[in-house]
């Protein structure tokens, strides 16, 4: 039984949850959730205004509790920089695995200006502060850059798991935790000029001094 105000809340989100999760985002419904939760239909509009509101409200709590898990692997990162980007991104990515569903509607088109996906740039610009200041050679460009393909290849098997069941890969948790291994090895590999010399021990080259034309005699 329901006893507060804030109970009811929670229930009914935890609830939105598991719909979205097992129905995907457009197969839940104002019925189904009422039933799931053991309440009658008006109460969604009474605790949220609407069905959309309530959705809402799931998915921003669902993401705020990823970040907000995120930014306490995130406190170590200055003093174990290799462990903590392993933790962040085994947690980031066995999520996804696990909730598809709900990462895909939270992080799909339109949820860019969200709280909780603001926090979710945020967590990456951190990331990708550290990494241009404590990786050899590498600038704040490159390092964005590195930020951007590891986010990607955390969420990408949540979006197209098929894809990866076709190719047998990630299925078991030694393979995945390679993967994440693999991912955070690039993030703080030093970087590379184009010639393919560490850019931290390049010496600048220098440019040749043009030849000086022989005067012809007579």
């Amino acid at each position: 039984m329901l006893t507060s105000r804030e109970d009811a809340r929670q229930k009914l989100v935890a609830v939105t949850l598991e719909l979205v999760e097992s129905q995907g985002l457009g197969g839940v419904t104002v019925r189904a959730i009422a039933e799931a939760a053991g309440v009658n239909i008006a109460a969604i509009s009474y605790y949220f205004g609407s069905k959309d509101a309530l959705v809402e409200a799931a998915l921003d709590a669902a993401l705020a509790h990823a970040v907000g898990d995120a930014d306490v692997i995130l406190a170590k990162l200055d003093d174990a920089p290799a462990e903590t980007l392993k933790e962040l991104f085994g947690y980031l990515f066995e999520g996804a695995l696990r909730y598809p569903e709900v990462t895909r509607a939270r992080l799909g088109a339109g949820a860019a200006a969200a709280p909780a996906p603001r926090g979710f740039a945020e967590m990456m610009k951190r990331i990708a502060a550290a990494l241009a200041a404590n990786v050899g050679g590498l600038g704040k460009t490159e390092a964005a850059r590195r930020v951007a393909r590891a986010f990607s290849a955390v969420l990408f098997p949540s979006y197209f798991h098929h894809f990866f069941e076709e190719l047998r890969v990630l299925g078991d948790e030694r393979d995945r935790a390679r993967y994440v291994t693999e991912i955070v090895e690039e993030l703080l590999a030093p970087a590379v000029s184009p010639g393919g010399v560490e850019e931290v021990n390049a010496a600048p080259r220098k440019s040749p001094r043009p030849r000086a034309k022989r005067r012809r005699l007579g």
